[in-house]
């Protein structure tokens, strides 16, 4: 359906059939929560089960990502197991010291190709310094808007904000996309924009993405090309 020449995260999705309506749109990256105090929290066991019985053979090459907030790392090892991640998203206040040891237990439980996104809140006051010593341990940075939501607040962060960041390890740009925003996407030319998230702007309610606003969005991105170095 579309070139895969950039990447399309659709995060916070908790039902099933919504889950395969959106796969046939070909995003690159689902995203799960598992942040309970989230309204897409994801309810474990029922949809683990459903990945497990049909749903991973359905997803093809659809990354799963689990998002956790200042988890306890064998939380997330375990979630890791129950759903097969391939990411895991970072979506709290973890720091350089909570990276080391949880890349060192994901190595010692043979998860070491699980690969980590790490989020931080963009402000008009955000030092994009403050990210040097992460970049060790991570495969994207993902740029979200700073509010006192841990993600999925439908807000935007001054993109003009992303000139300041002239770091090395590729970024997903998110906080409150939606399907007015295709131009101002297209104008990004930063060397490390890797790709897109997408969230509560796509949605019917929390955790029920619109599936028809998603594919207009998607047809809309057609032209819209990012360099190749950043496929997964």
């Amino acid at each position: 359906m579309k070139t895969k020449d950039y990447l399309i995260k659709v995060c916070g999705l908790t039902d099933p059939h919504n889950i395969v309506d959106l796969i046939k749109l070909e995003p690159d990256m689902i995203g799960l929560i598992f942040y309970k105090k989230s309204p897409r929290f994801v309810d474990i066991l029922p949809l683990s089960s459903w990945f497990k019985a049909k749903g991973n053979d359905l997803l093809g090459k659809v990354k799963k990502v689990g998002v956790f907030v200042n988890e306890e790392p064998a939380e997330i090892i375990a979630r890791c197991f129950d759903f097969d991640l391939q990411f895991i998203q970072l979506h709290g206040n973890e720091d350089v010291s909570y990276l080391k040891s949880l890349n060192a237990l994901l190595i010692e439980n043979n998860l070491g190709q699980v690969k980590i996104i790490k989020a931080f809140g963009v402000s008009e006051s955000f030092d994009f310094k403050t990210l040097v010593d992460f970049n060790i341990f991570i495969s994207y940075f993902l740029f979200d808007t700073k509010t006192e939501k841990k993600g999925g607040s439908g807000l935007k962060f001054p993109w003009s904000k992303l000139e300041e960041y002239n770091g090395n390890t590729p970024f997903l740009l998110s906080g409150g996309i939606g399907p007015l925003d295709v131009e101002d996407i297209k104008k990004l030319n930063h060397p490390q924009f890797a790709g897109i998230d997408l969230n509560s702007k796509f949605e019917f309610s929390p955790g029920l993405k619109n599936i028809s606003l998603l594919q207009l969005f998607f047809n809309s991105l057609n032209e819209f090309r990012l360099n190749s170095k950043f496929l997964i």
